[in-house]
């Protein structure tokens, strides 16, 4: 699973990787591996003008990602202030 990724990550030396798995990202940033999760690709998308963050995220909330209530409120005002 997870730690094979990381394995791979670091064999194709990655510039990113990828997972919303809090214990993945902690065992792969203790690898010097530079992670993001779901809501950080979406940021990076908007950034570039690829989606618009706030319909991205409101449809994000309408499945079963896992969150809390108020941190899509706080990532658009980050965004916003950015």
């Amino acid at each position: 699973g997870e730690s094979s990724a990381i394995t791979l990550a670091l064999q194709l030396r990655a510039s990113l990787f990828l997972t919303d798995d809090r214990a993945a990202v902690a065992a792969a940033r203790s690898r010097q591996v530079v992670t993001t999760g779901t809501i950080g690709v979406l940021i990076r998308a908007a950034r570039r003008g690829l989606v618009d963050l706030e319909t991205a995220l409101d449809e994000l909330g309408a499945t079963n990602f896992r969150r809390s209530a108020a941190l899509f409120a706080a990532v658009i005002a980050d965004e916003k202030r950015r």
